[in-house]
């Protein structure tokens, strides 16, 4: 483990200035660069951070993303950017032994307390969140004319768009190893390239 994190540690100080997060299968911060916590600390307060969104310890990015008080309100393309997020979190909800908390009950996949895979729980904790259940009934109807999803972020004077890249570990033998990814941000355009730095 020590030389996966050596790993992990080169990898995300190597983005700066742009931020890098380190998540595990189930959107929460493993790790994070400089950067990132720059990022989230321009949007949201770190109290915030920790009341709202971190639950065992974790700070989950998908509630960060949609939740009210989180990212949302200063997404500017958020309905082009929320559906296509959310397809992703379904169909990894869906890549779990059983696709619904319904069928998990059905088939007794439910543990002590009822419940079923936390990353199909997440899915339906989103969609309990003010209008994305709206998002998630027209996302398949909303044509992509680029290339790539950004997020285009503002606050008053702060503006940055950036696009993504996904980075895991090959060949692991380790399920959580396996389940770790490696998020890097980068400029989507000049404006964002010059004022974050």
């Amino acid at each position: 483990m020590t030389a996966i994190r050596k790993a992990l540690d080169f990898m995300l100080h190597k983005q700066e200035p742009y931020p890098a997060f380190a998540i595990d299968r189930y959107w929460n911060l493993v790790l994070t660069n400089d950067a990132a916590d720059r990022l989230l600390a321009a949007f949201i307060d770190l109290e915030t951070l920790q009341s709202q969104f971190c639950q065992d310890g974790k700070v989950n990015l998908m509630r960060v993303m949609f939740h009210p008080q989180g990212l949302r309100p200063f997404v500017v393309n958020w309905e082009d950017f929320a559906g296509p997020l959310l397809r992703r979190v379904h169909r990894e909800a869906m890549s779990t032994p059983y696709g619904s908390m319904n069928e998990a009950a059905q088939h007794g996949l439910v543990n002590a307390n009822g419940q079923s895979d936390r990353s199909v729980e997440l899915f339906y904790e989103l969609m309990s969140y003010p209008g994305v259940s709206d998002i998630w009934q027209t996302s398949n109807r909303v044509a992509q004319s680029t290339l790539l999803l950004t997020v285009h972020l503002k606050r008053h004077p702060l503006e940055l768009q950036f696009f993504s890249t996904i980075a895991t570990l090959g060949t692991s033998y380790d399920i959580t190893l396996q389940e770790l990814r490696i998020e890097c941000l980068f400029p989507a355009d000049e404006a964002t390239e010059q004022s974050w730095k």
